[in-house]
């Protein structure tokens, strides 16, 4: 496998590309392997040869003879395609053979998210009075990671990986460690402070050591991206939405922020996007207010 590997430490080292995003992109290689070896006899990740045997023609056979949906054929292309791009890059391959496949549109899904008032009604219940100090941790933690999630717009990835460095009681500022390992400066709301106080307080209560990660279990361990999930799901069981996600508050962050008039290019930075266009999708939920100032506004409306 030594020029996937070498690929795979490529992304890692110059691209900076995220452990999960190495993952994937491993596991479609993989899979297209597979496929060539099986139709082809070829092992073009292991054998310099094999892998200039690569013909358009071949692509066109792996492309065709998938059965996942669109956005999965797209991410099993892209990652091959971006292979081949690095081996002539490297000189390996004098041509990429996947240069010419045009990529298939991938559908735009509008995201979902939860109204400003659904959520504030959530946010805004006090917690369940209990004087075991376990629980109190519990119910603690569990409202800062909603109230950071939505307050921020976090990723669940990041919001696992924060670190007490990155929290900026004084500064009201949260430093967040992105895709890409692109840094981002999110202020930190009032409801947030608030939430953040009280968990710290529950910390210390328990002696919880929160230096290395910020969010913890009561037993003093890192949490996890499935207990994360359970936060949120259990916390959106009652709010009228099909999803209950955690990106599902990052969605909300946006939604609110776009229809509350904030610029554009403000909220790009806020999210970490690295291109406008992944923050424009934002955009088709301020549509039902501008037909509402636009009938108020205009006399021919």
């Amino acid at each position: 496998m030594q020029h996937l590997d070498a690929f795979l430490r490529y992304l890692a080292h110059e691209r900076r590309y995220s452990a999960h995003t190495l993952c994937a992109y491993e596991r479609d290689l993989l899979d297209f392997e597979a496929f060539t070896e099986k139709v082809y006899e070829l092992r073009p990740l292991s054998c310099t040869a094999h892998l200039q045997q690569l013909r358009h023609s071949v692509l066109r056979h792996y492309v065709g003879s998938l059965s996942h949906g669109r956005a999965t054929i797209l991410r099993k292309l892209s990652a091959v395609r971006s292979f081949l791009r690095y081996q002539q890059k490297i000189g390996v391959l004098t041509t990429n053979p996947a240069g010419r496949m045009a990529l298939p549109k991938k559908h735009r899904r509008l995201p979902e998210f939860v109204r400003a008032e659904d959520l504030a009604r959530l946010l805004d219940e006090p917690l369940s009075p209990t004087e075991d100090p376990v629980q109190k941790f519990r119910a603690a933690r569990d409202q800062c990671i909603l109230e950071m999630l939505y307050g921020c717009g976090l990723r669940r990835a990041e919001l696992v990986q924060l670190r007490w460095q990155q929290v900026d009681t004084y500064t009201r500022t949260l430093s967040v460690l992105g895709k890409g390992n692109k840094k981002r400066i999110v202020p930190i709301g009032r409801s947030l402070l608030a939430a953040l106080t009280e968990y710290l307080h529950c910390c210390h209560q328990l002696k919880l050591d929160y230096f290395t990660r910020f969010f913890l279990t009561e037993r003093g361990k890192p949490v996890y991206d499935k207990l994360v999930y359970r936060v949120v799901r259990a916390r959106l069981q009652h709010v009228p939405t099909e999803g209950k996600h955690p990106h599902l508050l990052r969605h909300s962050f946006a939604t609110h922020l776009v229809d509350g008039g904030a610029e554009l290019n403000a909220v790009k930075e806020l999210l970490g996007h690295s291109s406008l266009r992944a923050t424009e999708v934002y955009v088709h939920t301020s549509i039902g207010k501008l037909k509402e100032l636009h009938k108020k506004a205009h006399p021919k409306a």
